[in-house]
């Protein structure tokens, strides 16, 4: 697909059930202190330092997913980055990728309940869906949709899943490649110059 306009990817901030490394997918876990803190931060950082010069006089879109932990980045990020937006908007196709039964469970938890569930993920991490939940492979899907859809420089608060996905989407990533991103709480992923950085390598 045709590369988007300038994209910047940041994943919300800590809530307390990720704290304690469970899958979260569709549960609308909140922001806890340190999440707060962490998307205030990043607000600044953006504002100062994160996008390149040739960036900084974008006519930028906040966007965000429609779970809470990610509006409530935005809504940090938008009263302290101050960026030349209005309002956050929320794009249902970021929402994270559903696990399904595996949702609130730790991965110990799923290797002790779903076993063999947990060993065919393994195998085929890009295409397999936990039971009444979703693969990589249809996350991708519907991020394809909203991607298609970019038409101006956009800033987007989504989650681990989106990152992954769009790393592999645009980013030139393969699958197995993809899958295994790490992207920590509130880190930004810009679209700059034909591949993604991430807030560790970007210039200060």
């Amino acid at each position: 697909m045709m590369p988007p306009p300038p994209l910047c990817l940041i994943r919300h901030g800590q809530t307390d059930l990720g704290a304690e490394a469970r899958f979260l997918g569709r549960l609308d876990d909140p922001l806890n202190k340190i999440g707060r803190k962490q998307a205030s931060n990043a607000g600044r950082w953006l504002a100062k330092s994160a996008l390149p010069p040739v960036y900084r006089s974008c006519d930028w879109q906040l966007v965000s997913s429609p779970l809470r932990r990610a509006i409530e980045t935005a809504e940090i990020i938008l009263s302290s980055a101050k960026l030349n937006v209005e309002k956050v908007t929320t794009e249902p196709d970021l929402a994270e990728m559903s696990f399904g039964d595996w949702e609130g469970l730790t991965t110990h938890e799923v290797k002790e309940a779903f076993p063999e569930q947990r060993r065919a993920r393994k195998k085929d991490r890009w295409n397999y869906a936990p039971p009444g939940g979703e693969s990589f492979a249809g996350l991708a899907a519907r991020v394809k949709r909203w991607l298609v859809r970019l038409d101006r420089p956009t800033i987007a608060v989504c989650h681990t899943g989106t990152i992954r996905v769009v790393s592999h989407v645009i980013g030139g990533m393969t699958e197995e490649e993809a899958v295994n991103v790490h992207a920590g709480y509130c880190s930004l992923w810009l679209w700059d110059k034909g591949k993604f950085v991430s807030n560790r390598d970007l210039p200060t």
